[in-house]
């Protein structure tokens, strides 16, 4: 199931990025909050995992200011 929700997501993103005139970056945050209470996972099993991959990718963008990129 997660599986399916994952693989729907990443085809969300990808036509809404590429077809619509919204922010990547507020298409990104908001498709996984509407789709993940469809596949039955709660808010908080949602935030949990929004937080481990900020927690994740945290590293790189420090170093991506840093550098000034």
């Amino acid at each position: 199931m997660l599986i399916a929700a994952g693989i729907i997501i990443l085809v969300l993103l990808l036509v809404l990025i590429l077809k619509s005139n919204f922010m990547p970056g507020n298409i990104m945050a908001l498709v996984p909050l509407i789709i993940a209470p469809i596949f039955g996972l709660g808010f908080t099993d949602t935030l949990k995992m929004a937080h481990m991959g900020i927690m994740d990718v945290s590293a790189v963008v420090v170093l991506f200011i840093r550098s000034g990129v």
